[in-house]
């Protein structure tokens, strides 16, 4: 008789599947959900052509309206809404790992299932980014969440808190040289100019026909993904710092922190904001040079609107918790009611509204279709972007009361995460 063959070790618990709905945490489905309409006013407008391009890719001149829309886009959304996203996505990220973990999966199954998931949104990017909207943010989202599981995600808290301090010190350092520069050439212009390198428009948007606009978007994507990927990577690490110490999943044991972040966070993005959002409604003449130090404060300003955006939607969360736990037993509406519910609902499904957007934004906006693309000003095209987001909010609601996801979260689940077992005796 032969030996017995020798004891191996049990593997461990495979990856388990994707997170259920009653483990997520309201905040950052909130936030997501919000973020998505200053995603669509900041996108919507980069499908304009046939008319002047102005500063960051917004229409210059046109009614009062038109140059009020655009003072408060480029003070409160432009340049605000992505960081806010990527702060979610990296906290999103943690979530996860710590899901696993709490289930018993060893990092390495841990990681690879991060890996695949990151893998799968730069797919997601590029056919995004190629087919519908070259200035796709998921293919930059994909490729920083690759880098972070690789090297950082599970580093320990000292070098996390380093790099984040880092970037702290760099963002402020170069907000104010940036704030000195404005000054000195506000001083120093001699008579208003073009705003030259802040005036920028992506040739796809007005591409003949649909395959020109393809074919235009193979050159623009990939510069466009770099440029945001390098943008986005400290906003993202933030929120891997935030999601290790649980700021959005408990808010009320961080309102302080919470508060504080708020105020100092969208305190600096707007007042970095203001200047260029002010030059483009025309409120004082602006040259290249001026334009271009108003652009780089305005840039290194909205990178603390990420945290800022996030900390204020915990505290919305927090608020609104609260009053459901002061709602007698039995009287308090259904989590999916209201329209913090509906948000949430639509947060949890951001992918699906993100997508949407773009494909809306072409059909109407692109000379092979509608061509509203030539014909809409600002205020008319923030308006067409608030409607979509108000559709995409409706939508999600109608799934969420009958429990149904949406198909691009389903699809990068499947992905991610395989086909779900089957259920015993099933």
């Amino acid at each position: 008789m032969s030996d017995p063959a020798p004891d191996r070790p049990a593997p461990g618990p495979a990856a388990r599947g994707p997170v259920q709905p009653r483990e997520r945490s309201l905040a950052p489905d909130l936030a997501r959900g919000a973020a998505l309409l200053f995603i669509a006013l900041a996108n919507s407008p980069l499908f304009l052509w046939g008319q002047e391009i102005g500063l960051r890719g917004k229409l210059a001149g046109g009614s009062l309206a038109d140059r009020v829309v655009n003072f408060a886009l480029l003070t409160f959304v432009d340049g605000r809404a992505y960081p806010m996203f990527a702060f979610l996505f990296g906290y999103g990220m943690v979530q996860l790992a710590g899901r696993q973990e709490a289930a018993g999966v060893d990092r390495a199954a841990t990681r690879r299932v991060l890996m695949r998931r990151n893998g799968w949104l730069v797919a997601f990017g590029a056919v995004h980014g190629l087919l519908l909207f070259s200035g796709d943010i998921l293919g930059p989202y994909g490729v920083c969440g690759l880098l972070i599981t690789a090297f950082l995600l599970f580093s320990r808290e000292g070098s996390l808190r380093v790099v984040v301090w880092i970037w702290m010190g760099v963002l402020a350092v170069g907000s104010l040289f940036s704030l000195v520069g404005l000054a000195v050439t506000l001083a120093l212009m001699t008579e208003p100019g073009p705003a030259g390198a802040t005036s920028f428009v992506l040739q796809s948007v007005s591409a003949p026909d649909y395959p020109a606009s393809v074919v235009d978007r193979l050159i623009e994507w990939p510069a466009s993904a770099v440029g945001l990927g390098v943008f986005l990577i400290p906003a993202v690490l933030t929120g891997v710092w935030a999601a290790r110490h649980r700021l959005l999943d408990d808010p009320a044991a961080h309102r302080r922190t919470l508060v504080l972040v708020a105020v100092v966070g969208l305190g600096a993005a707007y007042l970095g904001g203001a200047p260029l959002g002010l030059a483009a409604a025309g409120a004082f003449p602006t040259d290249e040079a001026v334009a271009g130090s108003a652009f780089g404060l305005h840039y290194l300003t909205g990178l603390a609107a990420g945290p800022g955006y996030a900390a204020l939607f915990g505290l919305v969360a927090l608020w609104f918790e609260g009053r459901r736990a002061g709602t007698p037993a039995g009287s308090a509406p259904p989590a999916h009611q209201g329209v913090i519910g509906a948000l949430a609902a639509l947060g949890r499904r951001s992918l699906s509204g993100y997508l949407v957007q773009s494909v809306v934004w072409v059909a109407l906006f692109s000379p092979y279709t509608l061509a509203l693309g030539a014909q809409l000003g600002n205020a008319a095209t923030a308006a067409l972007a608030g409607a979509t987001w108000l559709a995409t909010v409706a939508a999600a609601w109608l799934l969420e009361r009958y429990g149904r996801r949406a198909p691009a979260e389903v699809l990068l689940r499947r992905l991610a995460y395989g086909r779900p077992a089957p259920r015993p005796g099933g």
